[in-house]
């Protein structure tokens, strides 16, 4: 609870704390019940005939009743709102941490793992909250305060309550202690459970495409089943609890009559009648007592869950973010190139070897720089560290002269429109998808977004649709077509009006005249901005102003197409590849 507490607000802990205050009133409001039972069963055999005695001590009690009633139902409506009000702090604390997070936080989690701790973990948590509180409040309150009152009984009775009170602490001990270690393996087997539902889901087509769908159902059921005996290990043992808890209550009972009859035979007829009402009274404590114990067993069994749960949405709160902002003091300097690479190397998180060995380039503002290579030859690599998507391990990266480390992150990307390599469309209107994100100057209007995405070439399919730039983009963007969804995540580019373009294979999808197109307008509306292309298609890049060749993490060549063919036997073999030399 203490780490919970600190995401209540003022008015959330004085809740908190009231509804302690209220089931203590609660509680002393029950145990009256015992008592006026007591008086009651002494008044019929001592003054059988004081109506008016009863009558007070059945009202006291049936007031006593409907007031416990009253303050539980209270409790309860406290103990939901603030449950729920955590629950959606927790929610938004999560989502909003894993917002900061750098790929390499992402990657050590997972994605499966981060949505199970942002939606099931956190509804866990609110559950427990909202179902045990009040239970794990009320218990150790009813156990002190009838210990105090049978502290004068019986000694009988009383060893009768504590060996009760010890087999049910064993029975809780024997299951628990079973049971709590399968908990946090239960929650790893359900995030990969998510991993292969997403994976499913997400590669539908390749599914069908390779008839794939017998071994994701075998591999789906092999989960489903290693989760399901996890669930009946766990279940299994716990349902032991409540009929040992039963078993154990009625033995009390049992237990506290037997005693009685033999207390009460052995007393002098005069004390026999307030022995039996001592008895009655004992015995309604005895079952509070015990049934608190049960309570308990209830608790413990949703702590376990929410304990781990809990564990696991503080690991993402807590997760130490490695890319953060820089101070941001330092002035652009307006003859800075627009990009500098100075001996950059870079190691992937885990990674054995570096992606990136000793990479240094300039690329002036205006100017076009294309990255070309083999598949793995670290493209990619050098894109992402540009809006620092990772960080360089060894050298340094600027942006307009200025360490891309000492900027506020927002700033840093604000100057730039980055097409990623996997074009991604959000579950919005196409106008909302080209418009999205802030660039820190403007919003963007229709006709700018109508203008971007002219120049991106998706105008034209986009008014073929039957709603236009008010049309529904499907998840994923699945009511579109590879080429499409390049072109419309291109245009969201084009919609920042960056001063630097960052293009990751970006045109694979086209075809040759789209593509040729589409560039020629990205250069005459782009002013003086810089691009920085990644492709694999010679066609693509060969009009650049220049042209880097990357093999295995290193330059092995630089300069103009014509340059390159005559002094680069990797770009040569690329462009020979390509019938591409002419």
């Amino acid at each position: 609870m203490n780490t919970l507490f600190k995401f209540m607000d003022r008015k959330e802990k004085l809740l908190i704390t009231a509804s302690v205050l209220l089931v203590i009133l609660q509680v002393r409001l029950e145990v009256q019940v015992p008592d006026q039972m007591k008086v009651m069963s002494r008044l019929l055999q001592e003054k059988a005939g004081d109506r008016s005695g009863l009558i007070s001590s059945g009202m006291t009690m049936i007031v006593c009743a409907v007031l416990a009633l009253i303050v539980s139902v209270g409790v309860g409506y406290i103990i939901a709102r603030v449950a729920t009000e955590l629950e959606i702090r927790l929610r938004d604390a999560a989502f909003t941490k894993v917002m900061d997070y750098s790929l390499e936080e992402v990657a050590g989690i997972g994605s499966a793992s981060l949505i199970s701790r942002c939606t099931s973990d956190v509804q866990v948590v609110g559950e427990f909250i909202n179902h045990s509180y009040q239970q794990a409040i009320k218990a150790p309150i009813t156990v002190i305060i009838v210990l105090y009152k049978i502290i004068g009984a019986d000694y009988r009775w009383i060893l009768a309550d504590v060996a009760a009170a010890f087999l049910i602490s064993l029975l809780l001990y024997g299951v628990f202690s079973r049971i709590l270690p399968k908990v946090p393996l239960q929650q790893r087997q359900r995030d990969i459970m998510t991993q292969y539902s997403r994976e499913h889901i997400n590669g539908m087509r390749v599914i069908h495409a390779y008839n794939g769908f017998d071994h994701q159902h075998e591999r789906m059921l092999a989960q489903a089943d290693r989760v399901l005996d996890l669930d009946l290990f766990y279940y299994q043992r716990y349902a032991l609890v409540h009929p040992g808890a039963t078993a154990i209550l009625n033995g009390l009972s049992l237990a506290i009559y037997a005693m009685g009859a033999s207390i009460i035979t052995a007393a002098a007829p005069g004390a026999r009648a307030g022995l039996y009402a001592d008895m009655l009274a004992y015995l309604s404590l005895g079952t509070l007592l015990v049934s608190s114990f049960i309570y308990m067993a209830s608790v413990l069994t949703n702590f376990p869950r929410a304990r781990v749960s809990i564990n696991r949405i503080m690991e993402v709160i807590d997760q130490e973010v490695k890319i953060t902002d820089g101070k941001g003091e330092a002035p652009l300097n307006e003859d800075a190139p627009a990009v500098e690479f100075s001996h950059v190397s870079f190691r992937y998180p885990g990674g054995k070897g570096m992606a990136l060995t000793d990479i240094s380039f300039r690329v002036n503002k205006g100017e076009t720089l294309a990255l070309i290579g083999a598949t793995g030859c670290g493209k990619t690599s050098v894109l992402n560290l540009i809006p620092r998507l990772f960080d360089a391990t060894e050298g340094e990266v600027y942006v307009n002269g200025i360490n891309v480390r000492d900027y506020k992150l927002n700033e840093l990307r604000n100057l730039l429109g980055y097409v990623p390599q996997k074009s991604y469309l959000f579950t919005r209107t196409i106008a909302r998808n080209i418009g999205y994100g802030n660039n820190g100057r403007f919003s963007a209007t229709l006709e700018h977004i109508r203008e971007a995405a002219r120049v991106g070439q998706a105008d034209e399919f986009i008014r073929m649709k039957e709603g236009e730039y008010e049309s529904e983009v499907a998840a994923g963007g699945s009511n579109f077509s590879g080429g499409q969804k390049q072109r419309l995540t291109i245009s969201r580019a084009i919609a920042r009006d960056p001063s630097i373009y960052l293009f990751d294979d970006s045109f694979s999808a086209l075809d040759f005249k789209t593509d040729r197109i589409l560039r020629k307008e990205l250069r005459e509306t782009a002013g003086d901005a810089t691009m920085i292309i990644v492709a694999q298609r010679i066609s693509t890049i060969r009009g650049a102003d220049r042209i880097i060749v990357l093999d295995e993490g290193r330059i092995v060549g630089e300069g103009t197409h014509d340059k390159l063919m005559k002094e680069c036997e990797v770009y040569r073999e690329i462009a020979a590849s390509q019938n591409a030399e002419d």
